[in-house]
């Protein structure tokens, strides 16, 4: 009876070590296909990243083109007004005595629809807003193609950071109007000059400027932006408070993250942030935001001043 439980262990025992065997041999094959499966997902949620991104600049390479075609188109008809505009206004100040003899002589006559004796005066102030009219209209040109033009990561530059963000102020003018009737910019005096690419830095603005826009609940809710120098960190910063809806303290983790926007309804990608953090971190600075929701938000930008040899 012993010899039989003997012999019925040896034949049972390998049995079981096979099967163990075959068990962890599964597991085995399982955790690598696991791994396998997760790398794959991971492989893909990198290329739909970068297909993003791809795509993105893309966009941004098309857009330049066509800014640039568009300026030009603008530029030509705009320098003729510029030209002609004072032509005119001096036109009308040799006339002046001709149309005042008539006046006197005749009474008030009908000019453009209007009494002479109201328009006589209101001339030189329509001449005037025309040009400053036209000369706002060069500027915005000049910024567009400035904005659109191909400067790559290593196309790098002393910057003026009021100036730069004049001009972002001045790209997003219409969106402000029309988001908020109280648009407050506090400039820093002597601000010490940045080190780094003008386009990219202004693309980042105007993205914090556009985020503080679609915040906003109404119209009576301000925008505040100011500029200031911290000399004990040596960076210039950027401030762009709103009044708006606020972000819920969920979401602020994730602002930064690829593909993450809480305005998918309203057309939001999830790239702006994600793109000017990355621009930041290539120009060594940084970028944060502070939110309470339903109170407002302020987006915080800074950046590494040049050092002294540089302007040197």
């Amino acid at each position: 009876m012993n010899e039989f439980l003997v012999y019925g262990l040896i034949a049972v025992i390998p049995l079981h070590l096979i099967l163990l065997g075959l068990i962890l041999f599964i597991r085995s094959i399982k955790r690598q296909e696991a791994k396998k499966t997760e790398l794959i997902n991971t492989l893909l949620h990198e290329l739909q990243l970068q297909k993003e991104k791809l795509t993105q600049s893309d966009k941004m390479v098309v857009m330049g083109s066509l800014t640039a075609g568009v300026a030009h188109e603008i530029n030509c008809p705009n320098g003729l007004l510029l030209l002609s505009i004072p032509t005119l206004r001096h036109a009308y100040k040799d006339a002046m005595s001709i149309l005042d003899e008539y006046y006197n002589l005749h009474g008030d006559f009908s000019m453009g629809g209007l009494p002479y004796s109201r328009m006589r005066d209101q001339m030189y102030c329509i001449f005037d807003e025309m040009v400053l009219s036209a000369s706002s209209i060069k500027q915005i040109v000049h910024d567009l193609k400035d904005f659109a033009k191909n400067s790559g990561p290593d196309n790098n530059e002393l910057i003026d950071f009021n100036m730069t963000v004049q001009q972002a102020i001045r790209l997003s003018d219409f969106l402000i109007k029309k988001a908020t009737n109280s648009f407050v910019v506090d400039y820093g005096e002597e601000l010490p000059k940045i080190w780094g690419n003008s386009q990219q830095i202004g693309q980042v603005i105007i993205n914090l400027i556009l985020n503080a826009c679609q915040a906003l609940p109404d119209t009576n809710s301000s925008i505040r932006l100011s500029t200031t120098y911290n000399q004990s960190s040596g960076y210039v910063v950027l401030r762009v408070k709103d009044q708006g809806v606020g972000i819920s303290p969920e979401h602020l983790s994730k602002l930064f993250d690829p593909l993450f926007t809480t305005k998918q309804d309203a057309g939001g990608t999830g790239l702006g942030l994600w793109i000017s953090s990355s621009i930041v971190e290539c120009h060594k600075g940084n970028i944060n935001i502070d939110s309470t929701l339903g109170e407002g938000t302020t987006a915080t930008l800074m950046l590494p001043c040049a050092n002294m040899e540089d302007l040197t």
